[in-house]
């Protein structure tokens, strides 16, 4: 094994060391898997399309477009009689113009999802955004994006991690608080191999429509995911060298409970849904839950 592949945890011994390979390899795989794990469920009948809400300043020069629980996604200003998207905007005009079409939302309406979600409002939607482009347009911007296109493209990587070298990585670790993602990793792959790659009917199917998943929990369990994963990857492995000296704890509170209790929210209803069974996703909430949980004189 070559001496700048190996990792040495500073409680190991000279004879446990491990390679670096396989476990950065394996936090590579746990994002993978999170994705489609999320992802997956903007493919069923459950979700919601993204609705929006359009403001105009009291000049008429400004016009401010909201997505519902996500905030603002652009910026307009009038200049020389035309509506002009700020560089810092989500959306772009193009974007605007099609999701704010009369047309596009009454067709949107009548699914049951966005019905259930939209349909006794006292005021109609100014636009509805599909679900898979709106949890593409919410991500822009954000470390989870390349991942979510990737996941819509068809081009995440290949999951190329095995059990027996992700467990001989954990025992070598042998501190199980460092390395419940990587725990969770051979529980997923476990699943991969044995679960029956057959879907199956939701036995909450009406909860599931009166309850729909919308963009803003979809994009917010991704990334509370993304930051758990990452984590650990810097905790056992020291990279990326730019992390962060924000703990999770930190970003986690920071964030606020409606943000980062998302994930578990996605993972209780996808379990559900009979798609792939949610293990690393619901590792991420229980791990959140603890975090959020901790008594504020423990350290991280």
């Amino acid at each position: 094994m070559d001496k700048d592949n190996k990792v040495v945890s500073k409680n190991q011994s000279e004879e446990q060391r491990f390679n670096a390979g396989v476990a950065s390899a394996a936090y590579n795989d746990l994002l993978t898997l999170a994705t489609k794990e999320i992802l997956e469920l903007i493919r069923t009948e459950y979700c919601k399309p993204l609705k929006l809400i359009v403001e105009t300043s009291k000049d008429g020069k400004t016009r401010t477009v909201f997505g519902d629980k996500v905030g603002v996604l652009a910026t307009f200003q009038l200049k020389n009689k035309k509506w002009v998207v700020s560089d810092d905007s989500k959306m772009t005009s193009e974007e605007f113009e099609t999701y704010t079409d009369r047309l596009l939302v009454r067709e949107l309406l009548v699914e049951p999802a966005a019905e259930s979600a939209y349909g006794e409002d006292a005021l109609p939607p100014d636009g509805l955004i599909p679900i898979v482009e709106a949890v593409e347009i919410y991500s822009r911007g954000t470390e989870v994006h390349d991942l979510i296109m990737q996941f819509l493209e068809g081009k995440l990587p290949k999951i190329t991690s095995n059990v027996r070298e992700i467990a001989q990585v954990i025992s070598i670790v042998n501190v199980p608080d460092q390395v419940r993602m990587l725990t969770a990793l051979v529980d997923a792959l476990d699943n991969l191999q044995n679960e029956p790659n057959v879907y199956v009917e939701p036995t909450y199917k009406d909860l599931l429509i009166r309850n729909p998943f919308g963009a803003d929990k979809i994009v917010h369990a991704l990334r509370l995911c993304y930051w758990t994963i990452t984590d650990e990857r810097y905790r056992l492995l020291g990279t990326p060298k730019t992390k962060s000296k924000t703990t999770l704890r930190d970003l986690i509170l920071e964030k606020g409970a409606r943000y980062t209790e998302a994930v578990r929210k996605i993972a209780g209803k996808a379990v559900i849904t009979g798609t792939r069974y949610p293990v690393i996703t619901l590792k991420a909430a229980k791990i959140r839950l603890d975090l959020v949980s901790r008594p504020m004189f423990y350290t991280d």
